[in-house]
């Protein structure tokens, strides 16, 4: 299993998908990771685990279809990286 970035904090992880621009498909690939997560790394289990796509450009397709996924978006926006979720947004948790 192929995940570019995991990070834990307590109780939560977050697996993270990196991408310059990434596409319906990208983002379909990693929600079928993240499905899979628990049973390919059973040490994790027990942690509540969300999805995150990174990209380097503006918000495109690919970027609209991972929220609405329930994902976290993360932008590179001028030397940071921003969060770019719409107000109200609510991530999914596997």
């Amino acid at each position: 299993m192929e995940i570019d970035l995991l990070v834990i904090n307590g109780d939560h992880a977050i697996a993270l998908e990196c991408k310059s621009r990434p596409t319906t498909d990208d983002v379909d690939e990693h929600l079928a990771r993240l499905a899979y997560f628990k049973a390919a790394l059973p040490e994790y289990a027990n942690k509540l685990l969300h999805g995150a796509v990174a990209t380097m450009g503006a918000p495109d397709e690919g970027v609209r279809y991972a929220e609405k996924q329930g994902l976290y978006v993360l932008v590179q926006a001028d030397g940071d990286v921003v969060l770019r979720n719409q107000p109200g947004f609510a991530p999914r948790t596997w």
